[in-house]
């Protein structure tokens, strides 16, 4: 067992039954204080103050039992049921942090979008590679870190994995998720042993059931939740270019944004609480669902990908949406468009929007500019109307006049 753990990574083990002493002296270990003489080390057995752990054990008396052998040495335990669910958004950016593996937050959140906060797949990221450069070598290169991953995710889990595949690979299809039926059409699965797959899939936070606001619950859908999963089906499943800088050289083309589109609205499923926390009603009893119009001959169908439906009367509307470049929504949107163009010297596009709440008409800039000049532009904003909303997301190649030339890049 102990060849095992190593050969998947874990780099310290310890065998049941457990006892305090080892117990400590691993994680002096794992804090670096092996070669530390006895007396001074003594110190640091007793007292961890200021360092925190975290603890994925889904058996609530192993906890009760580690949380036992810890007590009074002050160490901060956080508990996690589930390993595989261990990770939010901000632990994720304090594990990166830890191993001193350097990363703006928008690419922890496309780390996340990919491998969905598991801390055995953050954990194979490398030091001071890009992310682009990690998720090359861990799904793409010649022998990836992750190879056979899917496959064997999944048989360790469940008898006949097959047909749990089955029924992740239709999700995987349409971002809402399907309903039973659909589910029954794609697969040929159905009667008790589709609901055996789809409670076990939804137990271990593969997928998700939820009802549209205000529909019955016959009318469920089922969406997959997994980021690693959808990742695998839209990149890997049927990968058949011999490309090692693959996600490189997708950058910003349909089928990677396609998919950034859908793995960032999980990234927000995956953090409800946190939008909660953020907007103030943590404490309020809430629904979670989504809504989608019926398409007929005068609209087409729309959706809102997240409704927190309160007991207190209120629906919060989140509409979640990943882009890697600036938009700005203003009332005064000449003024700031007479700043950007005469005195930033820098182009932009208006969109033409609508407010959601009241139907109002909105002018939305589409605007690029350099690192430099986000700190101009935003003060510029600022003074020109205070109450505009503006969205700043990172652009990973910007290519035309006033950046790059677009012509040296494809001649290159």
């Amino acid at each position: 067992m102990e060849e095992r753990a190593k050969e998947i990574g874990i780099s310290k083990f310890l065998l049941k039954p457990l006892f305090q002493s080892p117990l400590v002296d691993i994680i002096n270990k794992c804090l670096g204080f092996t070669n530390v003489v006895a007396s001074e080390q003594q110190e640091h057995i007793d007292d961890f103050s200021g360092y925190k752990i975290l603890l994925a054990e889904d058996i609530e008396i192993n906890r009760e039992i580690v949380e036992a052998l810890l007590e009074g040495t002050n160490l901060d335990i956080d508990f996690a049921e589930d390993g595989l669910e261990a990770f939010n958004l901000f632990e994720t950016e304090q594990f990166f942090k830890a191993k001193r593996i350097i990363l703006g937050r928008h690419e922890i959140a496309e780390a996340y979008m990919i491998f969905g906060g598991v801390p055995y797949y953050l954990n194979l990221f490398e030091r001071g590679l890009s992310l682009v450069q990690n998720v090359d070598n861990i799904c793409f290169a010649q022998n990836p870190k992750l190879k056979n991953e899917f496959q064997n995710l999944y048989a360790s889990l469940f008898k006949n994995s097959e047909k749990y595949v089955n029924v992740i690979s239709a999700l995987s299809r349409k971002n809402k998720g399907l309903v039973r039926n659909e589910i029954i059409k794609i697969t040929k699965i159905s009667g008790r042993e589709l609901s055996a797959i789809l409670h076990d899939l939804e137990s271990c936070d593969f997928i998700r059931s939820y009802n549209t606001l205000h529909k019955k619950t016959r009318n469920k859908l089922y969406q997959l939740l997994d980021a690693y999963s959808l990742f695998y089906f839209h990149f890997l499943e049927k990968q058949t270019e011999n490309d090692e800088n693959f996600w490189a050289n997708t950058i910003n083309m349909p089928k990677q944004n396609t998919w950034a589109g859908y793995a960032f609205e999980i990234l927000g499923l995956r953090h409800v609480k946190e939008i909660k926390h953020a907007l103030g009603i943590l404490g309020i009893q809430s629904n979670v669902s989504a809504w989608t119009s019926e398409k007929n001959e005068e609209r087409n169908s729309c959706q809102i990908d997240l409704l927190i439906d309160r007991k207190d009367g209120i629906i919060n509307i989140c509409e979640m949406k990943f882009y890697r470049t600036k938009f700005i929504i203003s009332n005064k949107y000449e003024e700031i468009r007479y700043k950007i163009i005469e005195e930033m010297g820098r182009g932009g596009t208006y969109l033409n929007g609508e407010g959601m709440y009241n139907g109002a008409e909105k002018k939305i800039i589409y605007t690029i500019v350099n690192r430099k000049e986000l700190i101009l532009l935003q003060r510029y904003v600022h003074e020109i109307d205070p109450d505009a909303f503006l969205t700043v997301i990172d652009a990973k190649e910007t290519l035309g006049e006033g950046f790059h030339s677009l012509k040296e890049k494809v001649n290159a």
